[in-house]
């Protein structure tokens, strides 16, 4: 059965090329439904369509319309039946999870060869989880397990540990952590460890609370 996916990217020349491998990918079956340049274009072209895929740039122009979690929040709530797949070529652990938490079921690197883009987008259709190799290495890196990808849990930590995250985060010492909440560095370090937890992010990826 043939899957119709729009297309959203501010460069024209991703548009043709996206437009073009699709179209010829071996046994394809994907009908471009339509190929726009921004956010506020794609949510007035799918509005009366009946789309399977939508293939969205993560940033696009803030003058194009939203972007980003924006955007996501806006596809998934008013097309709840299109599947969504984030393409980006950013590989920072924060941006991946925001789009998983935003409803992408798909991940794709836009450095990454072209021929994985048709597998992640017919696996997503199917609502299966599929994230481009190099994107998956760095989640895989920064997450204890494929559950907690995209899973924001933030709201699950302490005052305290808020605190403590947001001084790691900023560079601090474990003394000086210490320091600036007027508490132990033995508190500082188990506060840690339980807010790592509760996200599910390895403690090899995030800043070590250095003794100072």
């Amino acid at each position: 059965m043939a899957l119709t996916i729009m297309i959203a990217d501010d460069h024209p020349a991703v548009l043709y090329g996206l437009r073009r491998l699709l179209e010829n990918a071996p046994r394809s079956r994907f009908v471009i439904a339509d190929a726009v340049e921004g956010g506020q274009a794609l949510l007035r072209s799918l509005r009366g369509r009946d789309c399977d895929l939508a293939l969205v740039d993560w940033y696009m122009p803030p003058e194009r319309g939203p972007s980003g979690r924006e955007l996501l929040a806006r596809l998934r709530t008013t097309f709840p039946q299109t599947t969504l797949v984030v393409m980006t070529a950013s590989q920072q652990p924060a941006v991946l999870a925001a789009s998983l938490a935003a409803g992408a079921t798909g991940l794709y690197d836009k450095r990454e060869c072209s021929s994985q883009l048709p597998r992640i987008l017919y696996q997503a259709a199917q609502g299966r989880l599929c994230v481009s190799p190099s994107l998956e290495i760095v989640l895989e890196r920064h997450y204890l397990t494929r559950y907690h990808w995209g899973q924001e849990n933030h709201q699950a930590l302490t005052p305290r540990e808020r605190e403590v995250m947001r001084l790691i985060a900023a560079g601090y010492t474990g003394r000086e952590t210490a320091a600036q909440l007027k508490r132990s560095e033995k508190t500082i370090s188990r506060q840690r460890r339980s807010a790592l937890d509760k996200l599910g992010l390895n403690p090899d990826s995030v800043p070590t609370l250095a003794p100072g």
